[in-house]
């Protein structure tokens, strides 16, 4: 019997090996949209955080800017599922996955940990305990109430991040094809609705339930699976070039994107269908972008920048908090300009805060997060990349 096109072995064990989408491991579309996710974040917290008014004509985009988290989450999945098969080739496929997430992730978070304790202490004169400064050490804080926004601002994705990471390997194991990625989604989300049911009936104080609804990562989970959709969507389709047919249909995915966005951005549509979950439709047309760009990859949203910012993209999340914090006077200045429109204003804002947040995310980049992905890529060679004592012979590889 002839198999079916996603068998399940061969999307494990054969990653696809892109040609025109992907130069060397990286996939362009990927690092294209880590860049939007990282810039559209910045955009947002310009307006809640740095208190520089937007634009009507942008009122609703920026107001949308919040849900950049949502896509770095959705292709942070599709990611890990791409690039493991790559993990499982290794001596110690598990101990390689931990030990090169660890050293992605922590050591650049645990620099801006410090730089925060030191500004909440001796800037913004705000108590820090060494229980919460513990908890971001060991990437535990989203489980526990009142910290779990995390010291380092925006740092609360880091902290669902770290916790899917610990549980991803079971759920690579556990979702092999299109219909078990649809379960898991499915699954996920009723884990949702079973954490909102139960956590009135709980003895919790108001404050504590309601941290746990805002922050837990169950809240997350259905974003992410969303991601293992994508990847099995896309497994068979990224080995080859675009056809004129794939462009086609990522063309027509862009626009249902598009579509969905602009509807949920006026609230034509609301959260009901899925229990208020604020989420899910970013996650569907975050994941209907993610296969048009694959399908599509037009120049508009693919290119050097986006691919550059994408490569900074964490280095830029975790910097542009402190800048947007700094830069609060700057921005107090610019609003004294009366003859000024709103309109430049903000784009002056957004410029000069670009500007400097990404100058900052290239220098860290390149003297954090390269040097420590390489050590990471070190220890696991030399401690971990060993086969295993057998007794027979071995065999070539």
């Amino acid at each position: 019997m002839r198999q079916p096109t996603t068998d399940t072995r061969q999307a494990i064990t054969r990653p696809p090996a892109a040609k025109a989408a992907r130069t060397g491991g990286r996939l362009h579309f990927l690092d294209a949209l880590r860049g939007i996710a990282a810039a559209y974040v910045v955009f947002f917290h310009l307006v809640y955080v740095g208190g520089v008014p937007a634009p009507a004509w942008l009122a609703g985009v920026t107001a949308q800017g919040g849900t950049g988290v949502m896509l770095f989450f959705v292709v942070s999945c599709f990611s890990l599922f791409f690039t493991m098969p790559a993990r499982l080739k290794e001596a110690r496929p598990m101990v390689s996955f931990f030990t090169h997430r660890f050293f992605r992730i922590a050591p650049l978070f645990y620099v801006w940990l410090v730089i925060s304790c030191l500004l909440m202490t001796y800037v913004y004169h705000l108590p820090i305990t060494t229980a919460a400064v513990l908890q971001s050490i060991f990437f535990v804080f989203n489980l526990v109430p009142g910290n779990q926004s995390g010291i380092v601002m925006a740092s609360w994705t880091i902290g669902v991040e770290m916790l899917f990471y610990a549980i991803f390997p079971l759920i690579y194991f556990k979702t092999r094809n299109i219909v078990e990625a649809w379960s898991l989604v499915l699954g996920t989300l009723l884990a949702y609705f079973a954490m909102i049911f139960v956590l009135p009936l709980l003895p919790l104080d108001p404050e504590t339930a309601g941290s746990h609804h805002q922050w837990l990562f169950i809240k997350d989970m259905p974003v992410f699976a969303m991601g293992a959709v994508c990847y099995f969507l896309l497994v068979n389709r990224l080995a080859n070039d675009p056809v004129p047919e794939d462009r086609s249909v990522g063309t027509l995915l862009l626009l249902v994107s598009a579509c969905i966005f602009v509807a949920r951005s006026n609230s034509w549509i609301d959260d009901r269908i899925f229990a208020g979950h604020p989420y899910m439709w970013p996650a569907i047309w975050y994941s209907a972008l993610i296969i048009g760009l694959a399908l599509n990859p037009i120049k508009l949203l693919v290119n050097r920048v986006t691919r550059f910012l994408g490569t900074v993209s964490y280095s830029l999340y975790l910097a542009h908090g402190p800048v947007i914090n700094a830069l609060r006077p700057w921005y107090d200045r610019l609003a004294r300009h009366e003859d000024w429109s709103t309109t430049k204003t903000y784009l002056i804002a957004v410029s000069g805060t670009m500007l400097v947040s990404v100058a900052i995310a290239y220098v860290t980049y390149r003297l954090i997060e390269v040097p420590f992905i390489r050590l990471g890529k070190t220890v696991y060679a030399r401690w971990f990349n060993r086969p295993q004592q057998v007794t027979t012979a071995a065999t070539p590889r």
